[in-house]
């Protein structure tokens, strides 16, 4: 069902985040990755809003069922320790 949609979806998930980390941003002014994810959002039809005090990119996301949402941060080209989950997408 739903898991072969996600796999399909694979290749380009990962090329999207392949390209956010060649876009090293450091502190809390994420401009560059905010410019990428919107564009990203308008090309697939996804609603959003952008704060007005930092770079934040809320998206809005109608599913199926009702629930809480998921939040994402991105911290791109800065030095981390992704542990366990570094490889998964």
């Amino acid at each position: 069902m739903w898991w072969k949609e996600c796999k399909d979806l694979q290749e380009e998930i990962v090329a999207m985040r392949r390209e956010l980390h060649k876009i090293p941003e450091l502190g809390f002014n994420y401009r560059k990755t905010r410019e990428f994810v919107v564009k990203k959002l308008d090309e697939i039809g996804i609603p959003y809003t952008l704060s007005e005090k930092d770079s934040s990119v809320i998206a809005t996301m109608k599913c199926g069922r009702p629930g809480k949402g998921s939040r994402s941060s991105c911290r791109h080209g800065c030095p981390s320790n992704h542990g366990r989950y570094g490889s998964f997408l």
